[in-house]
């Protein structure tokens, strides 16, 4: 469902917890030894920006990370210590869990919140959206997704996850007897003018669209759902065309254990897997899929197959995407760029 939108700003609307909150330092101070990550502990979203990639982990301290690239990289970067500059946020003892990051048209960074479902900048908020957007079952607000319009706008597509709440995040009248039913993913779009903060979002300003995500065989509880990471804005045809839409990162998984051979179970080699399908898929602005999906596992190098995919963003817009994914941080990590499936 699509709802029209329009933005308001609000002074002094973001609550305490949420002004507590600020960017990445632009000149931050060195930590002790003792509190330098030998990595990032769970790398949950991405974004180039010029010759840095940027990276957020939702561990419970928040911090940003830059990685340099020259443009040229191809398959897997590593996440090497010695590569990554660490900024930690003022507030860094608030875990704001970070999902997203991003950079605006008019320059700001911006990191996305799942615990305040909100965007966030340096100086605090940027928007903070409905109740609607909120973490529910422990699944809530995980990508976000910025193109410029003119006069250094920006159009921003923020994505609510869906799939399937987790059980025991549920109070039990909301339960059921046989599992939890699937929730669609969904976007909230809108617009923000260069310096623009401090908007506070409802429904009705918002466009809200819901992605008519594939829906493999079985019936739910025991079938495989999907629940989505991250997306980019994406150009139907090019640089000639007007028609915007989105790729949007998909993940799979039964709430619960299907039969095996049963409709529910993963095909193939897979039967019995929890995580079935990691699929890359493009949707109109109206949220209809466009086109056949692209398996993720048959773009990415073999070693990284399986991975829990988590971030996503242009390396090179219109041709090539960079991934992420979780790991711990003394596993160190890496992310892989990969090229438009060459059918799309």
């Amino acid at each position: 469902m699509n709802r029209k939108w329009i933005f308001r700003t609000v002074p002094g609307a973001a609550t305490a917890a949420i002004a507590l909150a600020a960017g990445c330092t632009s000149a931050p101070p060195m930590p002790d030894a003792t509190d330098m990550p030998s990595g990032i502990e769970e790398a949950s979203g991405i974004a180039r920006h010029g010759d840095e990639l940027l990276i957020v982990g939702d561990e419970g301290a928040s911090r940003c990370y830059r990685c340099p690239v020259s443009g040229d990289e191809k398959g897997v970067v590593a996440l090497d210590e010695d590569r990554l500059l660490m900024e930690t946020w003022t507030a860094s003892s608030l875990p704001l869990d970070l999902e997203g990051v991003e950079v605006l048209a008019d320059g700001r960074t911006v990191v996305l919140s799942e615990r305040l479902h909100a965007l966030l900048d340096r100086e605090g908020v940027v928007a903070e959206y409905p109740k609607l957007a909120s973490e529910f079952g422990n699944r809530g607000l995980e990508g976000v997704a910025v193109r410029p319009l003119e006069d250094g706008i920006s159009r921003v597509a923020v994505l609510w996850e869906g799939g399937y709440p987790l059980y025991r995040a549920l109070p039990e009248a909301y339960r059921g007897p046989t599992g939890r039913p699937p929730m669609r993913p969904m976007l909230f779009i809108h617009n923000v003018a260069p310096g623009e903060r401090n908007l506070v979002y409802e429904e009705e300003d918002l466009v809200i669209i819901d992605l008519d995500v594939p829906l493999p065989g079985g019936t739910p509880p025991r079938a495989q759902r999907f629940r989505a990471p991250d997306l980019v804005w994406y150009r139907f045809g090019g640089e000639s065309s007007g028609e915007w839409g989105f790729i949007v990162l998909l993940s799979s998984e039964y709430a619960l254990p299907p039969e095996p051979g049963s409709a529910g179970d993963c095909p193939g080699g897979l039967s019995g897997e929890r995580y079935c399908y990691k699929w890359l898929m493009r949707f109109d602005a109206s949220g209809r899929p466009v086109g056949e999906p692209a398996d993720l596992d048959r773009l990415i190098p073999d070693h990284l197959a399986s991975r829990n995919w988590e971030g996503m963003d242009w390396f090179v817009e219109g041709e090539s995407l960079v991934l992420v994914y979780e790991e711990r941080a003394d596993r160190r990590g890496n992310v892989a760029i990969i090229d438009l499936p060459a059918t799309w």
